[in-house]
Order: C-alpha cells, then structure tokens, then sequence
C-alpha cells in the first residue's frame, strides 16, 4: 500500500512503500548530474514493460500510484527538454493492445 500525503496541492509520496525501482527513479529525478537522455529512455522502457503487463497479460506488478508516478517523472522530463520526445513515448501514445 502506498501512503500520499497531500499539503497546499502538491503530493508527497512515502518512498519507503514503493517498488525499489520506482522509488529510485523518483530519487534521481532530483539529481541534476543524471545522463537526462538515458534517464528518459529508462523511464519509456520501464514503462512500456508496465502497460504490457497490465493491458496483455492482465498481471501488473506495480500499483496505479507507482506507474502514474513514473509516468508523471517521464512527462517531465520531456516537458523540459521536448527535443527528447519522440512518437514512441508512452506520453505520446495510448496503452493497450487490440485483442482478437
């Protein structure tokens, strides 16, 4: 379970109750010697792996808070350096397949 504190509009999450992964990326968001190009990359990756497992094989590994907290980093990060977007960002596209 994830706790949210919320105070004057702004969320703060407990990162002591995240997946490691998502809490290390919340970490380095505020580091400003990180690689930015490869720090997006990472973060469409791990994303990508999440919206497959959630809409094909219906067995997430990751909260709805998590995800959204890794998807809400990527979107700005690409807010502040757009010459990074691209067409295959998770940003920029809709989650899911189409199932037969």
């Amino acid at each position: 379970m994830v706790l949210l504190f919320v105070y004057s509009g702004v969320m703060h999450i407990d990162i002591n109750k995240l997946s490691e992964q998502t809490a290390d990326f919340l970490r380095l968001s505020g580091n400003h010697n990180v690689d930015i190009p490869q720090y997006i990359k990472e973060l469409r990756h791990v994303l990508k792996q999440h919206n497959y497992l959630y809409y094909v094989t219906a067995n997430p590994i990751i909260s709805d808070i998590e995800y959204d907290q890794i998807f809400s980093l990527l979107l700005e990060r690409e807010a502040h350096s757009p010459e990074l977007i691209i067409p295959e960002s998770p940003t920029q596209q809709l989650s899911g397949q189409l199932l037969e």
